[in-house]
């Protein structure tokens, strides 16, 4: 009688220490589900509305680039205005300054840049687009910047700062950021060694004027403008663009940080 006990006993010993093995190793898994998690980045609740104007054949006082933001930017004029949650601008070109009223673009950029403050998280090509609605309208010449539309399909191109750039949209006139920009880099050529020059009809020989040698400049064909590989959060969204009979291109969405994922971005 008291073996049996004993027996009983053991075995409910058994099942009790079993299960408290179970419990221990489901907060430990759970423990560790938590900590990887929270070792992943978080994703930053970042939204861009973008609302552009601009007159591509002649100077028009309605061109503006207006743009509201979550993200943080240093961004306090008086053209400005804020809320809790977003800081918007209403900016133009002022021809008195010879440049935009707000100065609006500085601030877009930091809206864009990563956490570090130092890498674009949108293609290069939409900023500088932006730019032409707050600048003096003969930038736009001597950039050749150009918009064409076919149907509903907009392509846009310009070149800025010896870059080259593309922009395009679907069929239904919505630029797909960031797959729609494309860019063309001038390559720098290979530096060579300084070559004299002799000057013609020097009296003294001896004297050289030296020239640094020009080579050949050599551009690349379009490639993705896109942020860089090893940035894991990017901006993405849709613009739609338009081109009236007059020659008024119209730019208007909203762009939000989400995470990168190559596969679609590829395609």
């Amino acid at each position: 009688m008291k073996f049996t006990r004993f027996i009983s006993f053991f075995l409910i010993f058994l099942l009790l220490s079993q299960s408290a093995f179970s419990l221990g190793k489901k907060d430990k898994d759970s423990d560790t589900s938590e900590n990887t998690s929270s070792k992943e980045e978080k994703i930053p609740k970042e939204v861009i509305t973008i609302d552009l104007l601009l007159d591509t054949k002649k100077p028009n006082p309605q061109n503006h680039f207006n743009w509201k933001s979550s993200a943080k930017t240093s961004g306090t004029t008086s053209s400005s205005s804020s809320t809790n949650s977003e800081k918007s601008y209403k900016d133009y070109f002022d021809a008195l300054s010879g440049a935009s009223k707000v100065h609006s673009t500085k601030y877009f950029r930091e809206a864009t840049l990563d956490s570090s403050k130092k890498n674009l998280r949108t293609p290069k090509g939409l900023r500088n687009l932006c730019l032409y609605a707050v600048a003096n309208p003969e930038s736009l010449s001597k950039d050749n910047f150009l918009v064409n539309q076919e149907g509903k399909k907009v392509t846009i191109t310009f070149s800025h700062r010896e870059n080259s750039y593309k922009i395009e949209s679907d069929e239904n006139g919505i630029i797909n950021v960031p797959q729609g920009f494309f860019i063309k880099i001038k390559e720098k050529p290979a530096e060579k060694p300084e070559k004299e020059v002799k000057t013609e009809e020097k009296k003294d020989e001896a004297e050289a004027v030296t020239e640094e040698a020009k080579p050949e400049e050599v551009q690349t064909e379009f490639q993705k403008d896109q942020p860089l590989d090893s940035l894991t959060a990017i901006f993405k969204g849709k613009l739609t663009a338009n081109l009236t009979n007059e020659g008024i291109l119209t730019l208007k969405g909203k762009i939000k940080v989400e995470k990168r994922e190559e596969d679609k971005e590829s395609k």
